[in-house]
């Protein structure tokens, strides 16, 4: 018996609503593909901002280019965001990241803060304009700002000074300026003290100098400030935040909690300010291992957190071990970890362990006596 139309229509809606998934309309035009892109993209769906502005790029590109170029303008676009989607990989944040930041550059006003990812599509596109130098030179750029961000990320080292948004763009801006080597490494090198000091060792939080920083990054790259205009700039962020003045408010008592990344960075520091004085190399084995996990678990507490003494977390009694080493020992007192210390590799924690093997304890004036050279270290290391 045959169904009334009315019946199949009905069927038809239902297997549309709640069925369908997806469907397929092969578009010979390359150029619709890009503008069917954008308006699915409007409709609701989720898809991100960088892969929004993919489409726009190569869209303008079908519109606004000519014949033979044309071929040749996709063909380098395609190549262009192949390289960043293989470099971002699955990293959906440094992606997004680094669309703001190329966002905020492509800005003809100085921002004061970093435009949103919706926005900084919008002055991407607005940048690209409809000539083929323009629209390449976007592509270029923010490919630019993914390697400068991908350097960041990457560097394990950094992690206690790249968790600020506003102190990254300044630090991409100097990376995207290609100074040489030398130089480099003296901006960002003065960049990361300051930034240390400010959020840190003096414990502001990420809403404090945004502004400051924010507009700085965008000279760097904007108007091509030269290495001294930078310091400068830098040294201007960092005013009422010396290395004396930050020092004055801390007591290390609890350099724990909240603090592990930065422990862990700080410690890295002292370890290779030792081996240096010793003549030695850094033990980068070990310290590889230490960097690759967690910093919990590596960080080890000479007077183990179960001992009840009330400077479990101070600073003088927080070493570093290798992931594994560090969990064996765990709430062993000082008297029978020292031997392990001795031999772990690290120039800091065989001194700990020669200091308890000599006095045959673990007592709090030997940890203030740690903590005290440590901070030494950090006034010098950390100042102006």
């Amino acid at each position: 018996m045959s169904r009334k139309p009315g019946a199949i229509h009905f069927e038809l809606l239902v297997t549309i609503r709640n069925k369908l998934t997806i469907i397929y309309h092969e578009i010979s035009d390359e150029a619709t593909v890009y503008r069917v892109f954008e308006v699915l993209n409007s409709r609701g769906l989720d898809v991100k901002w960088i892969d929004k502005l993919k489409s726009q790029l190569m869209a303008l590109i079908f519109e606004h280019v000519e014949g033979g170029t044309r071929d040749e303008a996709v063909g380098e676009m395609q190549d262009v965001w192949r390289g960043i989607y293989r470099s971002l990989e699955n990293s959906t944040r440094i992606g997004d990241e680094a669309l703001r930041f190329a966002g905020a550059w492509a800005s003809d006003a100085r921002p004061n803060r970093i435009p949103s990812e919706a926005d900084s599509t919008a002055l991407l596109t607005l940048k690209a304009g409809t000539h083929l130098r323009t629209i390449a030179e976007v592509g270029h750029e923010l490919e630019g700002v993914v390697q400068a961000n991908l350097r960041l990320f990457r560097d394990p080292r950094l992690r206690a000074v790249t968790r600020i948004v506003h102190a990254r763009f300044v630090a991409a801006a100097i990376l995207l300026r290609k100074f040489d080597k030398k130089t480099e490494q003296e901006l960002l090198g003065k960049w990361e003290r300051a930034t240390f000091r400010i959020y840190e060792l003096a414990s502001r939080d990420s809403r404090h100098k945004v502004g400051e920083y924010i507009r700085l990054g965008y000279e760097i790259y904007r108007n091509n400030l030269d290495k001294d205009q930078i310091l400068s700039g830098i040294q201007k962020i960092s005013k009422g935040y010396s290395i004396d003045e930050v020092l004055k408010n801390i007591d290390w008592i609890s350099s724990y909690e909240g603090w592990q990344n930065q422990l862990r960075y700080v410690l890295n520091r002292y370890d290779e300010h030792l081996a240096k004085l010793a003549g030695q190399k850094l033990n980068e084995s070990q310290w590889s291992k230490i960097w690759e996990q967690d910093p919990a678990s590596s960080i080890e507490h000479i007077a183990a957190q179960s001992s009840g003494v009330d400077w479990t977390h101070h600073l003088g009694n927080l070493t570093m071990l290798p992931p594994g080493i560090n969990s064996s020992l765990k709430a062993k007192p000082p008297i029978e970890k020292f031997e392990v210390y001795r031999n772990c590799g690290l120039i800091a924690t065989i001194q700990v362990g020669q200091q308890i093997h000599d006095a045959e304890s673990w007592t709090e004036e030997m940890v203030l006596a740690r903590a005290q050279s440590i901070e030494d270290f950090i006034r010098l290391e950390w100042a102006d």
